[in-house]
């Protein structure tokens, strides 16, 4: 795996480095590189699968944990989307909120990730239903278990919507 960033890189963006300076700073920047990837790991995320896609796809659920570890993804998606030897074409192609159910605070958490992701949200939600965690836990498929159930028809939804945004990307 690549390094994020050169010796160059660093004097582009801040001055001219000593020959010292250098020295430490190439033997530093792969140390560097190595506890990102780690740190990204322990949060469960790939820094360089996301480096090196075409579309990032987030799913979540509407609740408090959920959101904050989608706050940190997007985070992290603009980190790599700004970094020129990253991913600038990185694209943000959905953001598809699970499980949802119709109280306060999933509504609550459904407009916060609006509010901060817009038209990355892909409509619908998809509805919480007991017939999936039974397709989950039996290892079936849920359109075989319940192919007219109303979470059937929102991930039918939901995958269409995701394959349109792809091909117009």
């Amino acid at each position: 795996m690549s390094d994020y960033a050169t010796v160059q890189d660093i004097q582009d963006l801040k001055r001219a480095l000593t020959s010292e300076e250098q020295s430490r700073a190439a033997n530093l920047i792969p140390i560097i590189c190595d506890e990102i990837r780690e740190l990204a790991f322990r949060q469960g995320k790939d820094f360089d699968a996301m480096i090196a896609a075409d579309h990032l796809v987030m799913v979540t659920t509407a609740d408090q944990l959920s959101y904050s570890g989608l706050v940190m993804v997007a985070n992290l998606f603009a980190d790599v989307k700004s970094n020129e030897r990253l991913n600038k074409g990185l694209k943000l192609t959905g953001v598809i909120v699970t499980r949802f159910e119709k109280n306060k605070v999933s509504e609550l958490y459904l407009n916060k990730i609006k509010q901060d992701l817009g038209q990355a949200v892909i409509e619908p939600v998809i509805r919480k239903a007991t017939k999936m965690q039974q397709a989950v836990s039996l290892k079936e498929s849920i359109y075989d278990l319940d192919p007219s159930g109303k979470a059937t028809s929102d991930y039918v939804e939901v995958a269409q919507q995701l394959a349109l945004r792809i091909l117009q990307a």
